[in-house]
């Protein structure tokens, strides 16, 4: 088996549960692990015989931008599922970090993490 890792895909959008979220929007961070169903030792060095990480990128974003969600993890089984259903996965990790700001103002991260190996 090999994965292919998608590091800190940063994405704005405008998802939520307060207000200034829905409205102001705010950057999300995206860690992509996955594997295709093909055995590497199929893959041969041609782009047509595996999937394009470029286009698996552009199709997260336009998931991730396809409707508002309160939850990032609601938001994050959504693009799984959806994920799945349109490429030849095996395996996939999806984690959405996005800033919070505590109480003291220090800046942090809350990330939530949905992980999926197909049938």
């Amino acid at each position: 088996m090999h994965k292919i890792k998608i590091s800190n895909l940063e994405i704005f959008g405008f998802h939520g549960v307060y207000h200034h979220e829905k409205e102001k929007g705010q950057y999300f961070y995206l860690d992509i692990d996955y594997s295709l169903k093909k055995n590497i030792d199929l893959i041969n060095d041609s782009i047509d015989n595996t999937v394009d990480y470029i286009e698996f990128i552009s199709t997260i974003i336009d998931l991730f931008n396809k409707k508002r969600y309160s939850l990032i993890e609601v938001l994050a089984k959504d693009i799984v599922q959806k994920i799945v259903s349109i490429y030849d996965v095996g395996y996939i990790k999806l984690v959405i970090r996005k800033k919070i700001i505590l109480d003291n103002n220090n800046i942090d991260f809350i990330s939530v993490e949905v992980e999926k190996k197909s049938e």
